[in-house]
């Protein structure tokens, strides 16, 4: 039996509803994957009837034959099916009460989908972008479509408080550290330490959430709990489509950057420390490819307003229990990220990397928001050791977005309801702190994911699934704190590389990448490559082909002269073999005449022109 809820307390006795278990309610499908001959159903139940869960038995139908497949945990695999065939799947649960109802039936296409592919190389032309790639890994595809989008403008612009003028324009803080009873020379020396990894100092978000309350201000924040929020508690990811990124469309989050310092000048950040910060966040959730790795691309990216400088140096040594500082510097926390850099310590003074607030608890509220230890913002290789490539904020803005560790409760569990409340990150109960995956959990770490406490060099990427929360959180969190922006997007699809496409504005920098498609669905999209097209057409020669007809001690009827164009300056030509003797190439134009005194078998030639810049382009004579 199990009790529902409670009537009513009288002295110490609970009067409670009791119910008996019962089967499960109907699961619901959440995802499907496909391979090889099968499909992999992701299912959650909302109600296990108060008897554990024993099995789960999945049901696929082409119409004629039906397929099952059965197992203990999600995802559940129905294998022996034909590639390239839908089919219409259901799955019930099973408990020691009995069977569920069948799930609402999705519809899935076994097969394996391709790889991403990996663009080679991108030429550039007038109002022409030409991009060329290579196949990834998984199957064949069918073709593949080309999306390169207009990012003309910066984000990065922003009003800027003046930097103290007395002071270097990156003040490091070089002062001993005292942890215990052992004495590191820096703060970054303690950062690179073993006392740092065993004592997870990395990031403060746990217990400065533990401190602020928010798990249980979470239900009394004034939100709407409408399905938008239930999508995205702290106990629960809906994967919706509805929070799906959409190509060309991105959602813009508007930045203040607070930097606090002290008299002294310590902790001040450069404006241009800021802005190389700011442009590898947006890297960083953009996917872009860096240090041989790439990424997801998110399409979230963040738009610095402005940055003001604080000189206050109770507010610089503040730890995360002081929110003092955020309550008197916080802009418009509804509206727009506010981040602070100042020394980052803990309750008992130990220097942290940074930490964050979560969604739901603590959104739009004065606390709101990111704080940073000053010396890890920068760009790539900034200098703090381990942590130098400016990676630590797209960890902590994880959080603020709503994410938790990958690690979260140090279990095995990998479900929608436990662990970091995602499924396509693996199951890890202990933190990674190198570069190198463990396997706690008898799989892989997701060593590369930025909500572990890997080190920059070994981050790269979110997942399709924490994107797809970080969305809802935001948007329905944080309703007025973003703005979605829709660039001009170009398009081309084909069967093979290279694809290119057309009708771009010369001078511009255009975002590209490649999908692969097959019948079994599509691929990632290719890590995205930036291109400027350069306004130059390329150089041509017309005609493109000419025939020459004449025989033996005849004079021949000269070629035509060739039209040169989208050349610099005079073009000199050449031909790529020798002509019968007594015929004759014009270097000035192209022209071949003369009588052939040698009798020679048809031959294509090819003439090219090239000016003095370099620029060439070929045609034939036959």
């Amino acid at each position: 039996m199990r009790v529902r809820g409670y009537d009513a307390f009288s002295d110490a006795t609970l009067i409670a509803t009791l119910e008996e278990p019962s089967a499960p309610n109907a699961p619901t499908i959440a995802r499907t994957e496909s391979g090889d001959g099968e499909i992999y159903l992701y299912v959650t139940v909302s109600d296990d009837g108060g008897s554990a869960i024993t099995g789960y038995t999945a049901s696929c139908t082409d119409g004629a034959t039906t397929f099952t497949g059965t197992g203990t945990e999600s995802p559940i695999t129905v294998s022996g099916l034909t590639n390239y065939t839908e089919y219409s799947c259901t799955v019930t649960a099973t408990n020691d009460i009995g069977t569920s109802a069948a799930s609402a039936a999705v519809t899935a296409t076994a097969g394996e989908p391709p790889g991403a592919p990996s663009i080679t190389r991108v030429t550039s032309g007038g109002g022409s972008l030409e991009v060329a790639f290579s196949a990834g890994k998984g199957g064949a595809a069918d073709d593949y479509a080309l999306t390169c989008i207009d990012q003309t403008g910066s984000r990065l612009s922003g009003r800027s408080g003046k930097i103290p003028t007395q002071f270097s324009p990156h003040y490091i803080d070089n002062k001993p550290v005292l942890l215990g009873s052992k004495t590191f020379p820096t703060a970054m020396a303690f950062h690179q330490s073993k006392e740092f990894r065993e004592g997870s100092h990395r990031c403060g978000t746990d217990d400065h959430e533990l401190f602020l309350g928010s798990r249980l201000l979470g239900s009394q924040q004034k939100y709407e709990i409408d399905q938008r929020v239930a999508d995205c508690t702290l106990e629960l990811t809906n994967i919706d489509s509805e929070y799906d990124p959409i190509v060309g469309r991105t959602l813009v989050i508007p930045v203040y950057f607070h930097v606090i310092h002290k008299t002294d000048g310590t902790g001040v950040v450069s404006r241009e420390r800021i802005d190389d910060q700011m442009a590898v966040l947006n890297e960083d959730f953009g996917g872009t490819l860096f240090n041989g790795a790439s990424g997801y691309n998110t399409t979230i990216q963040f738009e610095l307003v402005a940055v003001d400088y604080v000189e206050n140096d109770e507010w610089y040594a503040a730890t995360y229990e002081n929110t003092e500082f955020k309550s008197a510097l916080a802009q418009s926390p509804d509206r727009y990220l506010n981040i602070y850099t100042q020394d980052a310590r803990t309750a008992k003074g130990d220097p942290l990397l940074g930490y964050a607030t979560l969604p739901p608890g603590s959104a739009g509220t004065s606390t709101d928001g990111v704080v940073m230890k000053h010396e890890t913002i920068g760009g790539r290789n900034n200098g703090y050791g381990n942590f130098n490539h400016g990676r630590t904020l797209a960890h902590e803005v994880g959080h603020y977005l709503g994410l938790l560790h990958t690690f979260q409760d140090e279990v095995c569990d990998n479900t929608y309801t436990t662990q970091d409340l995602i499924v396509d990150t693996p199951p890890q109960s202990a933190a990674d702190y190198g570069t190198e995956a463990s396997s706690s959990c008898g799989v892989p770490s997701a060593i590369e994911n930025y909500m572990n406490y890997s080190q920059d060099s070994a981050l790269n990427t979110f997942t399709v699934e924490q994107t797809n929360r970080m969305i809802c959180s935001h948007t329905s969190y944080r309703p007025e704190g973003y703005r979605y922006e829709t660039r001009p997007m170009f398009t081309a699809s084909g069967a093979s590389s290279p694809l290119t496409v057309t009708g771009l504005t010369n001078g511009n920098t255009y975002s590209c990448s490649v999908v692969a498609n097959n019948r079994a669905g599509s691929s990632a999209a290719s890590a995205a490559e930036d291109a400027i097209t350069d306004g130059t057409a390329p150089a041509a020669l017309s005609p493109a082909s000419q025939t020459v007809d004449g025989s033996l001690g005849s004079a021949i009827t000269p070629t035509m002269a060739y039209t040169a164009t989208n050349f610099t300056g005079d073009v000199v030509y050449s031909i790529d073999n020798s002509l019968p003797a007594g015929l004759s190439l014009d270097t000035a134009t192209g022209v071949i005449s003369g009588t052939s005194n040698e009798s020679k078998s048809a031959t294509i030639y090819t003439v090219t022109g090239e000016d003095q810049s370099g620029n060439s382009a070929t045609a034939t004579v036959s």
